[in-house]
């Protein structure tokens, strides 16, 4: 029995909110080094520590929400690491540690590369 497999994408949601991360991090290094002028009563030095755990933690949410879950048969997403069928194939999976999925070659229908080994 084949196990839900673990996909990860590199454009989606989880890339704009990885990206918004890191320009309020990269801001925030900007207000805590002078490049940005602020009001004189204003302590720089808790917007910069405050801006860098926010873009961590947005950074961090944006990383969480790249990763899903597919069918290793039909590479339908699925809701949860823990679905026992695929909703679409009805394909059964077994219980256990999820897998990654790898890239499917030219040549091999089912994306497994071919175990050829100097010139065989």
């Amino acid at each position: 029995m084949p196990r839900p497999r673990r996909a990860t994408e590199f454009a989606g949601i989880g890339c704009v909110v990885q990206g918004v991360g890191v320009l309020v991090a990269v801001a925030g290094l900007m207000v805590g080094g002078g490049v940005f002028v602020v009001a004189e009563h204003v302590n720089t030095s808790e917007i910069m520590l405050a801006a860098l755990i926010v873009g961590g933690v947005l950074f961090l949410l944006g990383s969480s929400q790249a990763v899903s879950w597919v069918c290793p048969n039909c590479r339908n997403r699925l809701t949860s690491r823990k679905v026992r069928m695929c909703p679409v194939c009805r394909t059964p999976f077994m219980p256990g540690v999820a897998t990654r999925v790898r890239p499917r070659s030219e040549g091999d229908p089912n994306g497994h590369p071919h175990d050829r080994q100097h010139g065989d």
